[in-house]
């Protein structure tokens, strides 16, 4: 119950980032910015004001301040009801894009048309090319009947030598109106020393030459807004005015600092100025500092809420994960149970076995599929084959393979992948119809997951078969075949086998490595099955054929079975018969069955050692005459690494046989050295003499094939289809489905 709760969770939260995620795309897209901000409200300005007499307030150092300027300087000067508002510079408190949408926000909120100058914050992080972007040119000039007012770009980004000209152009220009005021951020005289940073003090030379203009040409006011303080200086008939009292953190211990805003009224006659101070409670400087801290941080919030909810809801996605990963119940011990399942008699099974490939392929998996369906078929079971629709006919089918059509059917030099349209809701519809007992799945992906969620859906235990070391194929893999070959397979592995409710390893080193992984669930060792009976069919007659074929002028017959691939490790084949030819009398040929991209290279690779005459490339042969090669060889020879159980060295032992192999995982389990056979180290001269060592001695050769027929006597299909039952019958009565617990039984 709780890990469905957390599921649903974590659902929602996937759902809130995505909504996020889109929301974030979609401000991006419709947020584009309107360069002509500051032009429109000229004009309103302009269009709408009192030209004779009307009153404006200048605001410096807003920085995005939620609590004092929207809350309280905004909303008292609209009671006031003046004609305009003028941000003297730092309106914005950084140049991000979050910070320039809040200002634009707070804009558009008023009733009253602002004027926006450009300060440090505005530029800041990148900034400047927003600001005209949202805003247009640093520096402007608009006049109000007999009013002139210049804007000024003390940041440095505009060039201060073509600055300093419009700017005399603009001085001359205002000699024409009654009243001028200027605008800029930094101030160009001697205010506020000791609060001034390295970077005011880096501009403040170029500048303070227009303290000079202003005094050949007096302009009646000039505002800005370094700090925030407000300070007041007359030079000449010039006010200066430095307001920075719109917003942002106070300058601790000083009265000079204060939440402020100045009145600026305008008549026939004459100018009234008038600073207004903001009612804010003042709490003592440790609160009081605590209460700046609030401001900036509730600016901060409001600026970057999207930010913080995009990342607080990753986090909140990440904890409850992790919390789930943590919580969740684990068993890290393995089922070790010793009780013996036993069908109860005259029982009768559905089985259902989901696999990604079959035949007309032929592969170890639909080999090992067949056998074990035969097995159980003769102990009176039904066994359903879901397998995919290949292009190819085939004409040997049992009447309970249901065959799907494929989605795509790879074809390549390496192999041929049918990739089944699982997503058909016929496969489910037969699923239903078939009354299954049990889930048998063979492959850990595609179909392998598609009868997992049956399983599941259905409440019917699912067996996995692990039939191959899905890591030696990684060559095969495009894109992505180093993650493939060391971290991917092991992880998928993984992953599924702990979904289900038993595993079948083919060998006891394959379930070492199992529980290497950490899968936990029960393990039975379920080798492919032999059907001995085929053995015994074979005529006197077929075997002697092969000989007069293949054994003539030689004293001894090998044989070797493989798709010629990379990973068969055939090269090595060649290398070992190549040293057992240069340093053995004996004679010899090896016969060499399959078919598969390699085969070219391989037949380059013997002609360049001149085993033209020792081993032949039978080609493919049909899983039923394959049978009549064991019987007629005198020894099997076997090179390949990637096997999981090494079927045909026991399809081989059972032809009486014995095996010289590579030691490899699925190798070590079947083969008894000097009992059924050799296993060496890969390298040549050691293998080699390990077949010298069995074909020059008669007697030995003789015991050994007979001990080999004896040892494979344990991997009959029979023997494999009881032992299989048994993982069935445990999996029934237990039904260890993910969150579930059937009562299914099966009644005699």
């Amino acid at each position: 119950m709780k890990s469905n709760k957390l599921t649903k969770i974590m659902i929602y939260q996937l759902i809130l980032v995505g909504f996020l995620i889109f929301f974030k795309i979609y401000t991006a897209i419709t947020g584009i910015p309107d360069s002509s901000q500051n032009m429109r409200n000229i004009q309103r300005i302009q269009e709408n004001t009192n030209k004779k007499s009307y009153a404006f307030a200048v605001v410096g150092n807003i920085q995005n301040s939620i609590d004092i300027f929207d809350d309280k300087i905004a909303k008292e000067l609209e009671k006031q009801k003046v004609d305009f508002i003028i941000s003297a510079g730092n309106g914005i408190k950084k140049g991000s894009d979050q910070y320039y949408r809040l200002f634009n926000r707070t804009i558009q909120k008023l009733s009253i048309p602002m004027v926006v100058g450009i300060g440090e914050g505005e530029v800041a992080e990148e900034g400047v090319g927003r600001f005209y972007e949202h805003f247009g040119p640093p520096c402007f000039s608009f006049d109000l009947g007999e009013s002139y007012f210049i804007f000024l770009d003390t940041t440095g980004k505009t060039p201060y030598e073509w600055q300093t000209n419009w700017l005399k152009e603009e001085l001359e220009k205002s000699l024409s109106y009654s009243y001028r005021f200027v605008i800029m951020q930094q101030s160009p005289i001697e205010k506020g020393e000791k609060y001034k940073s390295g970077k005011v003090e880096k501009i403040k030379y170029k500048i303070e030459t227009w303290a000079d203009l202003f005094a050949k040409y007096e302009p009646s006011i000039v505002f800005t807004s370094p700090f925030q303080l407000f300070e007041e200086e007359q030079i000449g008939p010039t006010h200066y005015f430095m307001t920075g009292g719109g917003g942002g953190k106070l300058v601790d211990k000083e009265e000079k600092s204060f939440y402020h805003y100045i009145k600026v009224e305008v008549g026939p006659e004459q100018i009234l100025c008038e600073v207004v101070p903001v009612s804010t409670s003042f709490l003592g400087w440790i609160p009081q500092k605590v209460k700046n801290i609030w401001i900036v941080l509730q600016t901060t919030i409001y600026s970057y809420w999207l930010d913080i909810l995009f990342i607080l809801s990753w986090l909140g996605l990440f904890i409850t994960v992790l919390y789930y990963a943590f919580t969740k119940e684990v068993d890290y011990y393995p089922d070790l149970e010793e009780e013996d399942w036993i069908l109860p008699p005259g029982s009768q099974l559905n089985i259902a076995m989901f696999t990604n490939n079959y035949f007309p392929f032929v592969g170890g998996v639909p080999i090992s599929i067949e056998r074990l369906a035969e097995g159980l078929r003769r102990q009176g079971h039904r066994v359903y084959i879901f397998a995919p629709l290949y292009p190819e006919p085939y004409h040997q089918e049992h009447s309970d393979t249901m065959r799907y059509k494929l989605l795509r059917y790879l074809r390549r030099a390496e192999f041929n992948l049918p990739i089944i349209n699982i997503f058909s809701p016929k496969i489910e519809k037969d699923f239903k119809e078939l009354n299954i007992d049990v889930i048998h799945v063979h492959h850990p992906f595609w179909m392998g997951t598609k009868g997992l969620r049956l399983g599941k859906k259905y409440k019917i235990p699912v067996i996995l078969t692990y039939h191959t070391r899905y890591e030696k194929y990684a060559h095969n893999v495009p894109v992505i075949g180093p993650i493939f070959k060391n971290m991917l397979p092991h992880y998928m592995v993984k992953r599924f086998a702990k979904k289900c409710d038993g595993v079948f390893a083919p060998t006891d080193t394959a379930k070492e490595y199992l529980r290497n992984l950490g899968i936990n669930r029960y393990i039975q060792v379920l080798s492919t099955g032999i059907d001995f009976d085929t053995y015994e069919q074979i005529p006197t007659e077929t075997i002697e054929k092969i000989h007069d074929k293949y054994k003539q002028g030689v004293e001894f017959l090998f044989c070797s079975v493989a798709r010629l691939t990379q990973e068969k490790n055939l090269y090595f084949l060649l290398e070992g018969l190549e040293y057992l030819k240069k340093n053995m009398k004996t004679s010899f040929r090896c016969m060499v069955i399959g078919e598969g991209p390699e085969k070219d290279s391989l037949l380059a690779k013997v002609k360049e050692k001149q085993l033209e005459d020792c081993i032949l490339f039978i080609g493919r042969v049909s899983p039923d005459e394959i049978y009549s090669y064991y019987k007629a060889s005198d020894l099997f020879v076997f090179a390949s690494k990637s096997e999981t159980q090494g079927m045909v060295l026991l399809e081989a032992m059972a032809g009486k046989c014995p095996v010289v192999a590579v030691q490899a995982s699925g190798i070590d389990d079947v083969i008894i050295n000097g009992y059924n056979g050799f296993k060496t180290k890969e390298e040549a001269h050691l293998w080699a003499e390990a077949v010298q060592s069995v074909i020059e001695h008669p007697e030995q050769l003789q015991k050994m094939s007979d001990q080999a027929y004896e040892f494979a006597g344990n991997y009959s299909i029979d023997v494999m289809a009881q032992k299989a039952l048994q993982v069935y019958y445990r999996g029934i009565c237990k039904c260890e489905v993910p969150g579930e617990l059937s009562t299914k039984k099966i009644e005699a």
